[in-house]
């Protein structure tokens, strides 16, 4: 089977669009959509979406050629009612995503297999060794490895809140996913070894991200009957939450419960 080259590719698309420079556009994969700067082009050159069927008819009739001439890229394009040049994109694109697939999972198995294997014979990954072992990068290592065995559990307490494991949770992710990139926090939680989830949940809270649930809303009324100022139950929710934040989200919270007794004058004032 023979595939279309990368600069055929490049040459179909500049024949299709031959306004638009090569810098503007952008393959997309499962729909082939071109991404261009100045707007959105849908499914230009068939006109419609690509459903499995085609894919499977497109791949079964290339597949039964020993060399994909040009009278059977016309005979596909009759058979599936679209361009020559769709059809070759779309094949380039099913055919890539096949392929980067299979290398994708020879190589997440590679290292989550050597992660595994130091986990079990030692208390730490050395993730220098999982790079050499595996040929590939470490953060590359750290994005790919799905190995969660004896991972720690990291819960946000007043007293016991370690500000050099937030420190180095923080500076891993602004030296390798600096904003606006999205973080992976697969990568952060093999970093840090702990539970992605409590990963996230203490990167929001470090950033001031607090999302109030009914059982903060109890425990801040708790603290504050309790005669603790905002800025003390501020900091018992989370590291960097404002005590004017607390002070208003607790005010909303009780005036919203029709049971509840009204808040003092002082209290209000001290809010305001």
């Amino acid at each position: 089977m023979e595939s279309t080259s990368r600069l055929e590719l490049i040459d179909i698309i500049q024949h299709t669009l031959p306004a638009r420079p090569l810098s503007d556009i952008r393959l997309f994969s499962n729909q082939y959509v071109y991404e261009l700067k100045a707007g959105r082009m849908h499914d230009t050159l068939s006109g419609s979406l690509w459903a499995a069927s085609d894919d499977e008819t497109l791949l079964k009739m290339i597949d039964r050629s020993t060399m994909a001439t040009a009278a059977k890229w016309e005979l596909v394009s009759k058979v599936l009612g679209r361009s020559m040049y769709a059809c070759k994109i779309r094949f380039t694109i099913i055919n890539g995503d096949s392929n980067r697939k299979q290398a994708m999972d020879g190589r997440e198995s590679s290292v989550t297999g050597e992660v595994q294997r130091q986990r079990e014979s030692s208390s730490a990954v050395d993730w220098s060794q999982v790079s050499q072992a595996t040929v590939l990068g470490l953060r590359e290592c750290l994005e790919l490895s799905q190995y969660d065995g004896r991972k720690a559990s990291w819960h946000y307490d007043p007293d016991s809140f370690s500000q050099s494991m937030a420190d180095r949770m923080t500076g891993f992710i602004e030296e390798h996913y600096p904003a606006p990139a999205p973080v992976n926090y697969r990568a952060v939680s093999n970093f840090m070894w702990a539970a992605m989830e409590d990963c996230i949940h203490i990167h929001d809270m470090l950033q001031g991200k607090l999302k109030w649930t009914e059982a903060d809303y109890e425990r801040a009324a708790a603290l504050r009957a309790q005669g603790l100022t905002y800025k003390e139950v501020a900091r018992h929710l989370a590291p960097t939450l404002r005590w004017t934040s607390t002070a208003n989200a607790l005010k909303r919270y009780l005036s919203a419960r029709p049971a509840q007794e009204p808040i003092s004058v002082d209290e209000l004032e001290e809010i305001s």
